[in-house]
């Protein structure tokens, strides 16, 4: 999805670590995938990520794969929602600000193993919190 941002721009590190941290309050496995983790291993692997801004590709959504049933997702968003962190108007498409959540529960990762996914993944530090991402073999 073509947007606004990239892992540099607050509101999207905003987005991210409150899902992810909420992810982890939760218990819930879960990895980032696509562009978000693309960036965020590049951002991880330099020492001035700042000067990357003009070249990272910018984005509008997180893709997140999930070991958790549709239900535990629904409900956690809801929650966030009824606090006014997040919006849940439509299943499945829940936003942080403008930055769109693409969620994946078992059986809807297309192309490769769901479980693979999750198992390939590594902690990498987004302002201050750390977040599960694939791995650079997996992206």
């Amino acid at each position: 999805m073509k947007g606004d941002y990239t892992i540099l721009d607050q509101p999207y590190r905003n987005a991210m670590t409150l899902v992810c941290g909420e992810f982890d309050r939760r218990g819930v496995e879960y990895a980032v995938i696509g562009g978000g983790a693309v960036q965020i291993q590049i951002v991880n692997a330099i020492e001035e990520p700042e000067k990357l801004t003009d070249l990272l590709r910018r984005t509008g959504d997180i893709d997140i794969v999930v070991d958790a049933p549709i239900e535990e997702m629904v409900l956690m968003f809801n929650e966030l929602a009824s606090e006014g962190r997040a919006s849940n108007s439509i299943k499945g498409k829940p936003r942080v600000g403008n930055v769109s959540i693409n969620y994946l529960v078992p059986g809807e990762l297309k192309g490769v193993d769901h479980k693979l996914s999750l198992e390939e993944s590594e902690y990498k530090r987004i302002s201050g919190t750390q977040v599960h991402v694939e791995t650079p073999e997996m992206i």
